[in-house]
């Protein structure tokens, strides 16, 4: 057998194959769509038996009652619209190996018998007893049965199934709505013929393009390939090289049209991700703007405290947040907080914490009263807390008149104070517990008396848990140390600027790693 022939035979079991392989799964894509169709059918008419169901009155349905005759007339007039139907209700037992029928209705031309009320039978098979279970036990609001394999006595069918509950979530019964499949065969029947066909056009197709591709030159079929290779170099991408010889030029030809089709897929996957990232940068970079004009940028909020704040995100938006507003003529609120996590989903968070606060503290009845708010704010962020977030915060009122400090620490880092002419030493802290972690949290509010001098250093893990490039963390004693070395005549900005500037000397180019917050109130005077 010369080579021609042995090329030609080998296409054409090729090309067989290959028909035979889309011919395939193109009959069980065929069918699977045709039977999911049914499906929905069944599914959409069960949903609309279901609405003339009483489900906290399910019992009537098991009696010769009004409720249960007008039942029957309401699913009569569905069935009459369909063909081949069947409806019935029913109640699994005897860990769900029996059922008991209680309403059923059918089409007039279908071939389903009307089952009389109370009629019990055996579950007809595992993956019936299956589906009962899984809407008995809540693990699927509905179920699917199909029987298209020729066993069924009422012929090819899908049966929907939906669980029947009472208001307090309890399921009663199930509804069935059985449709028979009659025209699947048919259809299927259809697509296989027209599919056999349509293969065979395309394998004496292929007879006649082999055999005019094993005449062909070779000539033609390089000239093409190397004008195709000088276009392809010139920078088209979209053209395609046709040679259909059966030797290695066809799969030369094939491989750089391969080539090509991937290298212009990847130019416009790399053309689609420049977008998208130029995207989400301006995105991001809008949130960070949004996020910045949150937190408060006026420090002139009263000339008995010289206060100031700043926050570093360690993404483009964090999860940090401080805020000061005078509650009234002479009460102060500064507030400080560290959400878990980084990046959008905390900033979301702490916008929910900074927005709850701020409504909280507003709404204070009695303006010493900080615990009230702080666990208003807590039951708040527990609401609807599916992403498992939570704050720590340290909260405060200050009264400007006398200098009493009313405080309240969720889970925060204890802030810093100095006493006028004294060292930084940490704030007693009573143990409280995080917001958004625990709803109904009783908190303790502890107070002190600021004197005039006297400074408040509130920041964030983010500070103190700063490393260098060895790893090593910046550390409460290390803050503590260098704020003590401090001129105590400095402003509450030159104390963050100087606090800033020791921490990006000590990381140096280590890569932030937290959020970076800071806060410092200097109680000047008071009014008495």
């Amino acid at each position: 057998m010369t080579i021609r022939y042995k090329i030609l035979i080998g296409g054409i079991l090729f090309a067989l194959i290959l028909a035979l392989t889309l011919s395939y799964n193109s009959y069980q894509r065929f069918t699977a769509i045709i039977t999911q169709d049914y499906e929905i059918d069944a599914l959409r008419t069960a949903q609309t038996a279901l609405k003339f169901i009483d489900a906290e009155n399910f019992s009537f349905y098991s009696q010769d009652t009004l409720p249960r005759q007008e039942l029957l007339a309401d699913w009569q007039k569905i069935v009459d619209t369909q063909e081949s139907m069947f409806i019935y209700m029913i109640e699994p037992y005897d860990d769900y190996n029996h059922i008991r029928f209680t309403v059923n209705v059918k089409h007039v031309n279908s071939d389903y018998d009307i089952i009389p009320m109370g009629y019990t039978a055996p579950t007809s098979s595992d993956e019936y007893k299956k589906a009962y279970r899984d809407l008995y036990t809540g693990e699927k609001d509905y179920a699917f049965v199909i029987r298209d394999n020729g066993i069924s006595l009422t012929g090819d069918h899908v049966t929907a199934l939906l669980s029947i509950k009472n208001s307090d979530e309890m399921v009663k019964g199930i509804l069935c709505v059985q449709m028979q499949m009659d025209k699947l065969d048919a259809e299927k029947n259809f697509f296989l013929k027209r599919t056999i066909a349509a293969m065979l056009i395309f394998l004496l197709l292929m007879f006649y393009v082999g055999k005019l591709y094993l005449n062909s030159k070779l000539l033609n079929p390089l000239s093409e390939l190397t004008q195709g290779v000088k276009e392809i170099s010139d920078g088209n991408l979209n053209k395609k090289i046709d040679i259909k010889t059966g030797d290695e030029l066809q799969t030369l030809a094939e491989n750089f049209n391969i080539m090509t089709d991937e290298l212009k897929t990847q130019m416009e996957n790399l053309t689609k991700v420049t977008a998208e990232k130029e995207r989400i940068a301006t995105e991001l970079d809008v949130a960070t703007k949004i996020q910045a004009s949150m937190l408060p940028k006026n420090f002139s909020v009263d000339e008995r405290v010289d206060i100031f704040a700043t926050m570093t995100p360690a993404k483009e938006v964090g999860g940090d947040l401080y805020d000061f507003y005078k509650l009234d003529e002479n009460h102060l609120f500064i507030t400080i907080a560290d959400v878990s996590g980084k990046g959008v989903p905390a900033a979301l968070f702490m916008v929910a914490a900074i927005t709850n606060l701020h409504n909280s503290t507003s709404a204070l009845k009695n303006i010493d009263d900080l615990k009230t708010a702080i666990e208003n704010t807590n039951d708040r962020l527990c609401t609807n807390n599916d992403g498992g977030l939570f704050v720590t915060a340290f909260s405060g009122i200050l009264d400007l008149n006398n200098g009493i400090f009313h405080y309240v620490n969720a889970g925060h880092n204890p802030p810093l104070i100095r006493r006028h002419g004294k060292n930084f030493e940490e704030l007693p802290m009573e143990l409280n517990f995080v917001l958004g972690g625990w709803e109904d949290w009783l908190y303790i509010q502890q107070e002190i008396k600021f004197e005039a001098g006297d400074t408040i250093f509130l920041y964030t893990d983010g500070v103190t848990e700063a490393v260098d490039s060895a790893g090593n963390l910046y550390s409460i004693e290390r803050l503590k140390n260098f704020l003590n070395e401090l001129n105590e005549t400095m402003s509450a900005k030159e104390i963050l600027s100087a606090v800033r500037e020791s921490l990006q000397k000590f990381s140096g180019d280590a890569e932030q790693s937290d959020d970076i917050t800071m806060l410092i109130l200097k109680f000047e005077r008071s009014s008495n």
